[in-house]
């Protein structure tokens, strides 16, 4: 056996040594790199993803959706109805009860078909009190530009509040994010879950808009601050649901909405806003209204994502890259590449 006071073993220990800070001071100067560029937002997005699929976690009690789903349209007919249908709807779940009534559908123009059943949904949303609609950014037809479009007037001004339901797609078509304050020119339009939620809980919830969030003049451009990455609590379907059809008819037990808070949006193929998220992919988009609910309980809960911040990734990063090159002398050489994996995961 060779005595480890030989010159000759410890050279050799000094190379080795010599080796793997070299080796590690390159894989730190390629890891800095790694973290400063963009080069891995694919990967980054297809992990969060997965974490996001494991995770499953029940959905809140006091939210419900009524769906403007495939069945509805074949009992009630084709859409869009006539307002004085929503209006019925508005009039059923107050009755019931319900603690508040977010009708996510447009209603920008009158109703030229019935003009009377505009006054019949303006008379119903005014008895209620609790009734939330949202303002939609898009593109106007002609010209192309932004523009906000808002319920009619009258029912604006009947409304308990207002809000915006835009959502932001990744660059890989994925949605996993909100702006809660949004608009054109200046982000004054919180996220209707959020002015629900100010509603329903006043100096309770645990984001306020930013005084002065005017930041350019141009009415055409989206101004918006206080991204959100929601935390999805179950794929598509997760949420209690109720067909439109079946609540107009009051075809539900007595208690069912009583202290509730009713989404009523679209869930049916083809007339609705339908976005690939996390937990469903491109293959089962998310309706619209099951996006706020996920929204909605985690603004309710005060829970949120927060991602880590450049310099924290970095150090992280070459935590991951130095730890091996110190502990690999001390485990045996198929279990070193093990306990790399197991920091990378940790990480």
């Amino acid at each position: 056996m060779r005595d480890s006071r030989d010159p000759t073993s410890i050279v050799a220990r000094s190379k080795r040594l010599s080796e793997r800070t070299r080796s590690a001071l390159i894989l730190l100067l390629f890891t800095g790199l790694l973290a400063a560029s963009n080069w891995l937002w694919r990967w980054d997005l297809l992990l969060y993803d997965l974490q996001m699929g494991f995770v499953s976690r029940p959905p809140a009690e006091d939210i419900i959706i009524v769906a403007v789903d495939e069945k509805s349209l074949e009992i009630i007919g084709r859409w869009p109805w006539s307002r004085q249908v929503h209006a019925k709807l508005v009039d059923r779940l107050t009755q019931a009860g319900a603690k508040a009534i977010v009708l996510d559908i447009l209603f920008a123009e009158p109703d030229r078909a019935d003009p009377d059943s505009d006054n019949q949904l303006i008379q119903a949303i005014a008895a209620s009190e609790r009734v939330f609609m949202p303002v939609i950014l898009e593109e106007h037809r002609q010209g192309g530009i932004l523009v906000e479009s808002m319920p009619l007037p009258a029912l604006s001004n009947v409304a308990a509040g207002l809000g915006h339901v835009h959502m932001d797609l990744d660059a890989d078509g994925i949605a996993r994010g909100v702006f809660l304050y949004e608009g054109l020119g200046q982000a004054y339009w919180p996220h209707l879950m959020l002015a629900l939620l100010n509603w329903l809980e006043p100096g309770e919830a645990g984001v306020r808009p930013a005084p002065n969030s005017r930041q350019t003049h141009n009415v055409h451009t989206i101004n918006r601050h206080t991204h959100r990455l929601i935390p999805f609590y179950g794929p598509a379907g997760h949420y209690h649901r109720y067909s439109y059809s079946q609540v107009l008819e009051g075809d539900f037990l007595p208690n069912l909405f009583r202290d509730k808070i009713v989404l009523v949006g679209v869930t049916a193929t083809g007339i609705g806003d339908a976005l690939p998220t996390p937990v469903s992919g491109h293959g089962v988009p998310m309706s619209g209204v099951e996006i706020n609910a996920n929204i909605l309980q985690s603004l309710m809960r005060d829970e949120s994502i927060t991602t880590v911040a450049y310099l924290p990734h970095l150090l992280g990063s070459a935590l991951i890259v130095v730890l091996p090159f110190i502990l690999y002398p001390y485990f045996p050489t198929r279990v070193a590449p093990l306990v790399s994996l197991v920091l990378v995961f940790a990480f």
